[in-house]
Protein backbone atom coordinates (compact mmCIF):
# COMPACT_ATOMS: atom_id res chain seq x y z
CA UNK A 1 0.00 0.00 0.00
CA UNK A 2 1.17 3.42 -1.00
CA UNK A 3 1.23 6.04 2.72
CA UNK A 4 -0.88 8.73 2.02
CA UNK A 5 1.75 11.69 1.72
CA UNK A 6 2.78 10.42 -1.66
CA UNK A 7 -0.83 10.84 -3.24
CA UNK A 8 -0.33 14.64 -3.64
CA UNK A 9 3.14 14.29 -4.80
CA UNK A 10 1.85 11.66 -7.19
CA UNK A 11 -1.75 13.76 -8.21
CA UNK A 12 0.56 16.67 -8.98
CA UNK A 13 2.36 14.86 -11.77
CA UNK A 14 -0.31 13.42 -13.17
CA UNK A 15 -2.07 17.03 -13.52
CA UNK A 16 0.93 18.30 -14.81
CA UNK A 17 0.41 15.57 -17.47
CA UNK A 18 -1.58 15.57 -20.43
CA UNK A 19 -5.21 13.84 -19.88
CA UNK A 20 -4.68 11.10 -23.03
CA UNK A 21 -1.91 8.76 -23.58
CA UNK A 22 0.80 10.72 -25.08
CA UNK A 23 1.74 10.09 -28.73
CA UNK A 24 5.74 8.67 -29.49
CA UNK A 25 6.69 10.78 -32.72
CA UNK A 26 7.96 7.50 -34.76
CA UNK A 27 11.26 9.42 -35.06
CA UNK A 28 12.11 8.84 -31.72
CA UNK A 29 11.65 5.07 -31.91
CA UNK A 30 14.19 4.43 -34.82
CA UNK A 31 17.52 2.79 -33.70
CA UNK A 32 19.83 4.80 -32.66
CA UNK A 33 23.28 3.87 -30.61
CA UNK A 34 21.17 3.68 -27.27
CA UNK A 35 17.96 1.62 -27.29
CA UNK A 36 15.76 1.52 -23.93
CA UNK A 37 14.09 -1.52 -22.62
CA UNK A 38 11.65 -1.64 -19.34
CA UNK A 39 10.71 -4.61 -17.74
CA UNK A 40 7.22 -4.81 -15.24
CA UNK A 41 7.11 -7.24 -12.23
CA UNK A 42 3.90 -8.00 -13.02
CA UNK A 43 1.64 -7.52 -15.93
CA UNK A 44 -1.26 -7.70 -13.45
CA UNK A 45 -1.93 -4.69 -11.10
CA UNK A 46 -4.13 -3.51 -8.49
CA UNK A 47 -4.72 0.15 -7.99
CA UNK A 48 -2.89 2.21 -5.67
CA UNK A 49 -0.55 -0.51 -5.69
CA UNK A 50 3.12 -0.80 -6.62
CA UNK A 51 4.73 -2.66 -9.16
CA UNK A 52 8.36 -2.80 -10.15
CA UNK A 53 9.87 -1.43 -13.59
CA UNK A 54 13.48 -2.47 -14.21
CA UNK A 55 14.70 0.51 -16.48
CA UNK A 56 17.42 -0.24 -19.55
CA UNK A 57 19.49 2.03 -21.27
CA UNK A 58 21.62 0.08 -23.59
CA UNK A 59 24.84 0.71 -25.99
CA UNK A 60 24.16 -1.04 -28.58
CA UNK A 61 26.36 0.56 -30.62
CA UNK A 62 30.34 -0.67 -31.54
CA UNK A 63 31.62 2.12 -29.71
CA UNK A 64 31.64 3.51 -26.56
CA UNK A 65 28.58 5.82 -25.74
CA UNK A 66 28.23 8.31 -22.87
CA UNK A 67 24.45 9.72 -21.26
CA UNK A 68 24.79 12.06 -18.26
CA UNK A 69 22.30 11.78 -15.41
CA UNK A 70 21.43 12.59 -11.80
CA UNK A 71 22.92 10.49 -8.91
CA UNK A 72 19.84 10.61 -6.70
CA UNK A 73 16.60 12.28 -9.05
CA UNK A 74 17.47 10.10 -12.06
CA UNK A 75 13.82 9.41 -12.33
CA UNK A 76 13.99 13.20 -13.41
CA UNK A 77 15.46 11.84 -16.51
CA UNK A 78 12.40 9.37 -17.33
CA UNK A 79 8.70 10.16 -18.18
CA UNK A 80 5.74 7.96 -19.02
CA UNK A 81 3.92 8.50 -22.23
CA UNK A 82 0.59 7.70 -20.68
CA UNK A 83 -0.13 9.80 -16.89
CA UNK A 84 -1.95 7.29 -15.75
CA UNK A 85 0.80 5.02 -15.25
CA UNK A 86 3.26 6.98 -12.67
CA UNK A 87 5.53 5.88 -9.82
CA UNK A 88 6.48 6.97 -6.64
CA UNK A 89 8.31 9.94 -5.80
CA UNK A 90 11.24 9.61 -3.09
CA UNK A 91 13.52 12.03 -1.35
CA UNK A 92 17.15 12.83 -2.51
CA UNK A 93 19.93 13.98 -0.66
CA UNK A 94 24.16 14.36 -2.35
CA UNK A 95 22.18 14.89 -5.45
CA UNK A 96 24.75 15.47 -8.22
CA UNK A 97 25.26 15.10 -11.96
CA UNK A 98 27.08 12.58 -13.42
CA UNK A 99 28.44 10.83 -16.38
CA UNK A 100 27.75 7.14 -17.13
CA UNK A 101 30.03 5.83 -19.40
CA UNK A 102 28.51 2.71 -21.35
CA UNK A 103 30.67 0.87 -23.70
CA UNK A 104 28.89 -1.69 -26.31
CA UNK A 105 26.93 -4.18 -24.58
CA UNK A 106 26.73 -2.48 -21.35
CA UNK A 107 23.75 -0.57 -20.03
CA UNK A 108 22.63 1.52 -17.61
CA UNK A 109 19.66 -0.20 -15.45
CA UNK A 110 17.57 1.33 -12.73
CA UNK A 111 14.12 0.29 -11.01
CA UNK A 112 10.63 1.90 -10.25
CA UNK A 113 8.43 1.42 -7.59
CA UNK A 114 5.33 2.05 -10.47
CA UNK A 115 1.38 2.45 -9.62
CA UNK A 116 -2.11 3.19 -11.19
CA UNK A 117 -2.80 6.17 -8.33
CA UNK A 118 -6.27 7.03 -9.79
CA UNK A 119 -9.52 4.90 -11.23
CA UNK A 120 -9.22 4.33 -14.96
CA UNK A 121 -12.04 3.79 -17.57
CA UNK A 122 -9.65 1.20 -19.50
CA UNK A 123 -8.85 -2.35 -17.46
CA UNK A 124 -5.90 -2.86 -19.98
CA UNK A 125 -3.28 0.50 -19.82
CA UNK A 126 -0.52 0.49 -22.47
CA UNK A 127 2.74 2.68 -21.91
CA UNK A 128 6.20 2.92 -22.69
CA UNK A 129 8.96 4.86 -21.06
CA UNK A 130 11.27 7.79 -22.50
CA UNK A 131 14.46 8.45 -20.95
CA UNK A 132 16.02 12.12 -21.53
CA UNK A 133 19.68 12.59 -20.25
CA UNK A 134 20.62 15.36 -18.70
CA UNK A 135 21.57 18.05 -20.88
CA UNK A 136 19.84 17.14 -23.62
CA UNK A 137 16.56 17.55 -25.44
CA UNK A 138 16.54 14.28 -27.10
CA UNK A 139 14.15 11.84 -25.76
CA UNK A 140 14.62 7.51 -26.48
CA UNK A 141 11.62 5.79 -25.84
CA UNK A 142 11.01 1.87 -24.36
CA UNK A 143 9.30 -0.93 -25.75
CA UNK A 144 5.42 -0.66 -24.93
CA UNK A 145 4.27 -2.49 -21.76
CA UNK A 146 0.80 -3.15 -21.40
CA UNK A 147 -0.62 -3.89 -17.80
CA UNK A 148 -4.07 -5.04 -16.98
CA UNK A 149 -5.72 -3.04 -13.91
CA UNK A 150 -7.20 -4.62 -11.45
Amino acid sequence: MIPKYFTASVLLLMTACASQHQQVPKAQLKPGPLRVEVTASTNEVRLKESFKLVLRVENISKTDQTIRVMSCSWDQHWQSSNPAVSWVPWDCSNNFAMSVKLAPGNAYTNQMEMLVPQPTKEKKLSFRMGFTPLESTNTLWSNEVTIKVE
